[in-house]
């Protein structure tokens, strides 16, 4: 039976290291495309200086039929079954926010029915439980009080807290309890107890402002009966550049890669280009966008293939699969690809692409100065609007940075550094739509104090990161030996630098955004 299972594992094994090699190579050879093509570019072609000269514009919408000229059958479909089909999916949409709010305003009815109603006194805290969750799990304080008829209650407090314990054992708090019924109690202050109420109610608040007030709001009154509304959502915009060339003629030309953001390709915008020597008309604005989406694949490929080959374990599983999987997909790719004497030449791509490159230069209109300057007031006013949430998600990230590197900081100063070993690996299932097997290996070690403890680590992954009795450095709390992790030096950094670097960059992009907005917006004004 055992080797019946030990093959099992293996196979599972295998699998998972034969797809997370292939799936390492496809996205570090994405990547790879992405940094040669932007080199090659900046190697071949030639680097000028132009200037945005006009706007060519896409999917221009005609203009909508008023809210006062509606007809009559459009208002019987409105309130038919579409009607009734869009209000349930707003309600089913609508149902996970109210949820939110729900058991935010719950908690917070209760708390405060505890401060009006119920007996404050000082307990003691005894214990702290662990609670073990696929996300690592959570410490909740075991309070000691005496209610009024001098009755000793020991009761769990229902705010859990990950990495450390909210109090330390032995440590005095404040309590409020309900005198009917003594095991129903609140620990500690307001914040301790009313964070969780406020960030689920605030969370769930927000998305239905976003849901259903947002998209009403207006600055002016609401338009009269025949005027109409323009909506730019389907529109893209084609900067055209012009650029002199080195015998001085004036030539324009236009970027492939249009978008439906104006604010980044007003008129008048000096510019740097690469020109294609062989198609002058072939050009390609510099920037970062290239090696930044090579970047997105490459660097997640990297790490996948290193973890592949860090972790390899090799066996027979691993002969079958890995030439399986190969000899598949080179065969689904075959199915895309032309035989040899049917491949066209590279004269003939070039001259399918530049007469593809001509249509498409031939469809839609340029702006008007004055069609641009209502556009970039529309975008420019939306990215207002809206630009709240990026500022509010870094201040969250940068605070959710500094109270992990608190924590950390705190943990360290009063841990000790130990050898240990993995003694198990457990296997978790995640729900949810992207769910899978995770991983978790569960160490053992030996504190100052003699005595033996295990964990389980707080990182899993697929496949283990780790082996069965593979040896590992271990911080633990010389006062809770129970909170344990890892030592992986740096690493141990990693979730409190990475949320305050990107809440930094973030708030940095957002502050950018608003400068850019305000200067956008004097220049229109001094030149409507």
């Amino acid at each position: 039976m055992d080797g019946l299972f030990n093959s099992a594992f293996d196979a599972a094994m295998a699998w998972n290291q034969a797809g997370l090699l292939l799936g390492g190579i496809i996205m570090a050879g994405i990547g790879g495309l992405l940094f040669g093509y932007d080199l090659y570019r900046r190697t071949v072609c030639d680097r000028v200086t132009a200037r945005i000269v006009g706007i060519r514009a896409t999917g221009i919408k005609g203009e909508s039929v008023s809210q006062g000229e509606e007809s009559g059958e459009n208002k019987i479909k409105a309130g038919g079954k579409k009607g009734k089909a869009s209000g349930l999916a707003v309600l089913l949409i609508a149902g996970i926010p109210l949820l939110f709010v729900g058991v935010g305003l719950y908690f917070a009815y209760d708390y405060y029915g505890l401060l009006s109603g119920g007996v404050e006194t000082q307990a003691v805290v005894v214990d702290n439980e662990y609670e073990r969750s696929d996300d690592g799990g959570s410490y909740h304080a075991i309070v000691s009080f005496r209610d009024s008829s001098g009755r000793e209650w020991r009761v769990r407090d229902r705010m859990g807290k990950g990495g450390s314990p909210f109090y330390d054992a032995g440590e005095r708090v404040a309590v409020h309890y309900d005198p009917s019924s003594p095991e129903h109690v609140a620990v500690g202050g307001f914040w301790h107890n009313m964070l969780l109420p406020v960030v689920f109610a605030g969370m769930g608040g927000l998305f239905l402002f976003l849901l259903f007030f947002a998209p009403n709001m207006k600055k002016k009154p609401s338009q009269a009966v025949g005027v109409v509304k323009q909506s730019y959502a389907r529109e893209m915009y084609y900067p055209v550049f012009e650029y002199a060339s080195r015998g001085g003629e004036k030539i324009r030309g236009e970027d492939g890669g249009g978008g439906n953001w104006l604010t980044s390709v007003i008129p008048g915008t000096s510019v740097t280009l690469l020109v294609n020597p062989r198609d002058p008309q072939d050009v390609l604005r510099t920037g970062f966008l290239m090696p930044l989406l090579g970047s997105l694949f490459a660097v997640p490929g990297i790490v996948m293939l290193y973890i592949s080959f860090a972790r390899f374990d090799f066996n027979v599983f691993t002969v079958l699969f890995l030439p399986g999987i190969a000899g598949f997909l080179a065969a689904k790719a075959r199915k895309f690809v032309k035989p040899r004497d049917q491949w066209e030449t590279r004269a003939a791509f070039r001259k399918r692409m530049k007469e593809k490159q001509a249509a498409k230069r031939g469809t839609g209109r340029f702006l008007t100065a004055q069609e641009i300057c209502v556009r970039v007031r529309y975008q420019d006013n939306m990215a207002r609007r809206w630009l709240f949430i990026p500022v509010l998600l870094s201040v969250s990230l940068l605070a959710l940075g500094v109270h992990l590197g608190k924590d950390m900081k705190s943990f360290l100063l009063s841990a000790s550094t130990v050898d240990g070993a993995v003694v198990r690996i457990e296997r978790t299932y995640g729900s949810g739509e992207n769910g899978g097997y995770a991983y978790y290996p569960v160490v053992s070690f030996r504190a100052s104090s003699g005595d033996t403890f295990e964990f389980r680590d707080k990182v899993g992954s697929n496949p283990p990161l780790y082996r069965e009795a593979e040896s590992v450095a271990v911080i633990y709390d010389t006062d809770n030996p129970r909170h344990a992790i890892i030592d992986r030096g740096l690493m141990n950094w990693a979730g409190a630098g990475g949320s305050a670097l990107a809440g930094f960059l973030l708030l940095i992009w957002a502050i950018r955004s608003h400068a850019g907005i305000w200067a956008r917006q004097g220049r229109i004004r001094q030149n409507p």
